[in-house]
């Protein structure tokens, strides 16, 4: 399992907007005339940045053993999990 840390989402001024519909009742930016608000722009290039950091559970944590992780038992080759240490 993963945990997300930081998650960016750039929307530069200097690329070329494009009108969309969006389906469903909400409408999180400025109407465009479209009578029911639905309406909104998206750039056409745009940067996602997300950061994520592995999480362990505690019962795996404490099952660590230092002699299978130098033997490399925590690799996950040869058809073993690994354990997901590593």
């Amino acid at each position: 399992m993963n945990l997300v840390r930081n998650f960016t989402f750039d929307l530069p001024a200097d690329v070329d907007y494009i009108k969309t519909q969006a389906s469903g009742e909400i409408s999180t930016g400025p109407t465009t005339g479209d009578p029911k608000g639905k309406a909104g722009f998206v750039p056409t290039q745009s940067q996602v940045s997300i950061t994520v950091a592995p999480v362990y559970s505690r019962a795996k944590t404490s099952q660590f053993n230092l002699d299978k992780f130098v033997k490399g038992d925590y690799l996950g080759t040869n058809g073993n999990n690994g354990g997901g240490f590593i």
